[in-house]
């Protein structure tokens, strides 16, 4: 019977090491730190940092600042663990700045959807594919410029697409100038066109948009398109920056949402 107990003990202890830490138990100024991608060798180190705890965010989310350099980005709890080192200041920033530019995202590979969950395949800059993690949206990947200033602009959409061309204003990529008769095409028009723009920058036609950015493929209309089909409306573009985005997005007017349909990447 001691055996048995004893083992149990064993079993027990084993699970609250292995236990997810409480989600909850972070409050803004804690030092914390990150778990990183897979591992590339057995020399690359099993947690970064430690960052201050800045902000709690929705969803199991925290924000996390560098020690070094102020830097910020979105981490689940799952990914994060309490640093219980030392608190001098001058020992941790030594520790901090170890890998301060490592795990640096490359690219985006590809994206899925699962459980209404939009997950980015990630690829990080000086490792293999076998690195190649899956990351929601409200984590790392929100990080991206040409990525935040596209969800910024989209947010908060009008009624009308014309508030939605002046929403565009401004972003890195050409919003073109559209009549209104292109936004009423009718709707077998806009099936075919919709699977013409899901075909990615390769199959366009048009020359890129005279103040496209550098790097940026024109489509057929020189950089954005609209078409219309019942109570949507879908709108395709290209961007230049790391990766290229061809980016086919629907926007309900009746809840002023953008969802994001598909991505191409090259």
């Amino acid at each position: 019977m001691d055996v048995v107990a004893a083992n149990q003990k064993k079993l027990n202890l084993k699970k609250d090491r292995n236990a997810q830490p409480n989600r909850n138990s972070y409050t803004v100024g804690d030092l914390a730190l990150l778990i990183p991608p897979r591992k590339r060798n057995k020399l690359s180190p099993i947690y970064l940092g430690p960052f201050t705890v800045k902000a709690l965010l929705p969803n199991d989310t925290l924000q996390l600042e560098s020690i070094v350099d102020s830097h910020t980005l979105n981490a689940h709890a799952s990914r994060v663990r309490p640093f219980r080192g030392t608190h001098d200041k001058d020992t941790i920033q030594k520790i901090a700045a170890l890998d301060l530019s490592e795990y640096i995202v490359e690219k985006v590979v590809k994206h899925k959807v699962e459980d209404d969950i939009l997950l980015f395949r990630l690829r990080w800059l000086g490792y293999d594919t076998d690195s190649d993690i899956w990351q929601p949206y409200d984590e790392d990947v929100i990080g991206n410029e040409r990525v935040e200033e596209m969800d910024e602009a989209l947010r908060p959409l009008g009624k009308s697409l014309r508030g939605l061309r002046e929403a565009l204003d401004g972003l890195p990529f050409d919003p073109a100038a559209e009549s209104e008769e292109d936004v009423n095409e009718d709707d077998e028009s806009s099936d075919d066109d919709l699977s013409d723009a899901s075909a990615g920058p390769t199959a366009s036609t048009g020359a890129p948009a005279a103040n496209a950015p550098s790097g940026s493929t024109g489509n057929r209309r020189s950089g954005l398109a609209f078409l219309s089909s019942p109570g949507k409306a879908y709108i395709r573009t290209a961007i230049a920056g790391p990766f290229i985005l061809d980016m086919v997005r629907t926007i309900h007017s009746y809840n002023h949402r953008a969802q994001l349909l598909s991505i191409r990447y090259e």
